[in-house]
């Protein structure tokens, strides 16, 4: 343990004298060598060094990495635990989920040496650690019965909680309220996508897409590096906010790998006082023979320090399966289980419901703070809470070498404190009501369900409940927005000023939505559906056609990947018989750098040359859409792939539609509309009998969809099977008659649910 100890100094005759003072503890930087006065000692962590070079090496192959993608404009995806939440959530396989699975297959073998030598925020708090070493600061580790559970939390959360919402929420929602049911609850549960089938990304172009920008970065490692160091220990992050530690931690149980303990163990201390994990390592050798903590990062900190050699890392009995070695070490662990924690539960309590509503509130404070930094600030501001506690309840107390309170005094710096965690709090009091108030909003906002295409169509007069409802959204949006501009917040999301826009279409305040859709398009990555928007709205105020195709123009030139801007102003030109300029649009577009591996651009380019009778061209641009949409994103792309097929198809290239529909059914084998397309080109190509081998593929994979069914009877019908032509009628008049039923209860997936919950509190109670 590093850090200080505190205790009361008292007279001899044992009156208290109303002062703490900080003890001297083992220290394991390598400048306290011979220093220890508790035994004989081999001085600093041999291992300090080689884990610094270590870490130096990994930090190494990260700019490496950053740096070859702004060479090259490509790169592996990011080698990063959370990019395994694409995963879950969009069954995209990318490096980082490889990397996460082999982290935690490693995990469950030799424990958690991922986290001790190759994370790059151990290394920012070991480094932290060792700044404030060199001025004589050594944070002592807050030990907390309760949030030490956080980052399992998190983790459920962050991993668990997305499918579990998609595959047993939703579904149990519509099957006891009906289908309406999840959309009245989505604003309380947010939006859930449906599963769209496994792919892999392990090449990306926009690296960066995942990370914060540097503005928010910069204060994310200073928070999670010496702010969360110096208030709650060395390994603070990692103790109380780390989500992948939540996973560690238990799979950490199950390793058989740990350091273990020898007969020649003295009790010295000073693989404790080594220790930067916040791990009791002499106790725990002591009553099981080997270090059962899953906090224990395997740094070898205490391996290495040990003056008689006694500990080792071994293979044997994993921690979930530990047994105290003696009735007397079992009796000295439940005497030390009440100590062995900084407070007392009830307080402990109310520092963890603090802890969860600063978490809430930071979260998404000025539209930035990532869920990982309101981690910290979070832990950081419980901790604060409870020193202000204890300011008020004890006579004397510390902050580190610090004496905030003597004697019943409050000391200057005490008095400092105080003020700055009284304001960190109310800080994140004030982020929580901004936050509340946008989530009231969203309540409102979310009762106002006018079509957008029937809001934004000329006349729209809009019916009193959902003006009133608008108006309300509208004025608890404004209430939560800037100071400056009558609210109590700070500026929107780009997607609340989308919805402050439609909200303000309903009422009829054009010029407000106007004002809305250029903020969001000025201050946000502008999308199709927003400069369309805005279009539009110019468009009800009496713009011209000519203005907002102006408009229009100068917005694809900014930013090329707007192809449904873009397909606008080229259906704007071929109606104005100018067809050139329509042409134009493409040509110009495909010599910007990398939008020659556009799928879509080039299917629209191929509609644009197919408007014009340029049939040469339009069948190369066909056919290039769908190489491409094969080659690098056939799951996302495949209705591009499929619809410049079939265009291949209509204009006679049939076997080069048929090759690319094989292709396109071999990767996505269980997609019933593919198999559905690759019959019609083979109808179009006047061969009926693979026709109806693919359609009666698509029926089965789709039995619900009577429109397989009903083509597969008319293949039948031409091919002569008058038997198969009635069976293919009757699937298809059952199909047409079946009724809209609720969704399955998901009885398996509640199972598993079940199962998994059962797991995780049989883990927390064998835990030893």
């Amino acid at each position: 343990m590093s850090g200080t100890q505190q205790i009361s100094a008292r007279h001899c005759d044992g009156h208290d004298r109303g002062r703490s003072i900080a003890l001297p503890v083992l220290s394991s930087d390598p400048a306290d060598k011979g220093k220890h006065p508790h035994g004989p000692s081999k001085g600093g962590s041999r291992m300090g060094r080689w884990r610094a070079a270590v870490l130096i090496l990994v930090h190494v192959a990260i700019a490496i990495h950053i740096g070859f993608w702004q060479v090259r404009g490509k790169a592996v995806s990011p080698v990063e635990p959370s990019e395994s939440m694409q995963t879950l959530e969009k069954g995209v396989i990318n490096a980082g989920t490889v990397f996460f699975a082999m982290a935690i297959l490693s995990t469950l073998l030799l424990g958690r040496f991922f986290c001790g030598w190759a994370c790059h925020v151990v290394a920012l708090q070991d480094l932290c650690t060792w700044m404030m070493g060199k001025v004589g600061v050594r944070p002592k580790p807050l030990r907390s019965r309760i949030l030490v559970f956080a980052p399992l939390a998190i983790a459920l959360y962050m991993f668990v909680w997305p499918t579990v919402k998609r595959e047993v929420v939703r579904p149990a929602i519509e099957y006891f309220g009906g289908a309406p049911a999840w959309h009245s609850t989505r604003v309380y549960l947010g939006d859930v996508a449906a599963w769209p089938g496994w792919s892999t990304e392990f090449i990306v172009e926009d690296f960066w897409a995942t990370f914060p920008p540097w503005f928010v970065a910069i204060p994310f490692l200073a928070i999670c590096g010496f702010a969360v160091v110096y208030f709650l220990g060395s390994k603070g992050f990692c103790t109380y906010g780390c989500p992948y530690g939540g996973i560690f931690a238990p799979a950490d149980l199950l390793a058989p790998v740990r350091i273990r303990v020898t007969d020649d163990c003295h009790q010295c201390g000073h693989c404790t006082a080594a220790c930067t994990s916040n791990v009791r390592v002499h106790e725990e050798v002591r009553d099981f023979g080997m270090v059962v903590d899953p906090g224990c990062m395997k740094c070898l900190d205490c391996v290495s320090v040990c003056p008689n050699d006694a500990l080792y890392v071994g293979l044997g009995r994993p921690a979930i399966l530990a047994k105290t070695r003696t009735p007397e070490a079992k009796a000295k662990r439940s005497a030390l289980s009440a100590r062995r924690f900084d407070m007392p539960l009830r307080t402990e309590l109310v520092i963890a419901a603090v802890f969860f509503g600063l978490v809430v509130a930071f979260r998404g404070m000025f539209n930035q703070v990532p869920l990982l930094m309101a981690m910290a600030m979070g832990a950081i501001g419980a901790f604060g809470v409870w020193k202000l506690i204890q300011l008020v309840r004890e006579p004397s107390v510390r902050l580190q070498a610090m004496q905030l309170k003597a004697k019943g005094r409050l000391r200057p710096s005490g008095a400092v404190f105080g003020v700055s965690a009284l304001l960190y709090v109310m800080m994140g009091m004030w982020s929580g009501a901004v936050r509340l108030q946008t989530w009231r909003a969203g309540l409102v906002d979310d009762r106002v369900r006018v079509p957008v295409e029937v809001a934004f169509a000329p006349g729209y007069i809009a019916d009193e409940q959902s003006r009133t409802d608008a108006l309300k959204a509208i004025a608890l949006y404004g209430s939560a927005g800037p100071i400056g501009e009558g609210g109590f917040g700070w500026f929107h999301r780009p997607a609340v000023s989308i919805r402050l826009a439609y909200l303000s279409v309903v009422t009829g305040d054009l010029p407000s939505a106007r004002a809305h859709l250029e903020d969001a398009i000025e201050r946000g990555t502008p999308q199709d559906q927003w400069v369309m928007g805005l279009g539009a709205v110019r468009g009800l105020s009496g713009d011209a056609i000519t203005d907002v195709a102006a408009y229009y123009t100068e917005q694809v030139e900014a930013h090329p990947e707007l192809f449904g801007v873009r397909r606008s102003l080229a259906q704007f030109y071929l109606s104005a018989n100018r067809g050139a300029d329509a042409a134009a649009l493409y040509e110009s577009a495909l010599r910007e750098p990398g939008m020659d591996e556009s799928g879509p651009l080039h299917k629209d380019a191929a509609a644009v040359a197919e408007a014009m009778g340029d049939l040469t061209t339009a069948i190369r641009e066909h056919q290039r859409a769908m190489e491409l949409s094969l080659e690098h994103h056939p799951r996302a792309d495949g209705v591009i792939a499929r619809e410049s097929a079939l265009s291949l198809a209509r204009l006679g290239e049939t076997a080069i539609a048929i090759d690319g529909l094989k292709r396109l059914v071999t990767k996505m084998s269980r997609d019933a509309s593919a198999w559905h397309d690759l019959a019609v080109a083979h109808a179009v190509a006047g061969e009926a009998e693979p026709a109806l081998k693919a359609m009666t593929t698509a029926a089965d994979l789709d039995p619900k969809e009577a429109m397989f069914a009903a083509r597969a009877g008319e293949i039948a019908a031409q091919l002569g099977r008058n038997d198969e032509v009635a069976t293919w009628q009757a699937r298809a008049q059952a199909a047409s008659a079946e009724p809209v039923t609720r969704a399955k209860f998901p009885m398996f997936g509640t199972g598993i649910l079940a199962a998994g919950a059962l797991g995780l509190l049989a883990l927390i109670k064998l835990r030893p």
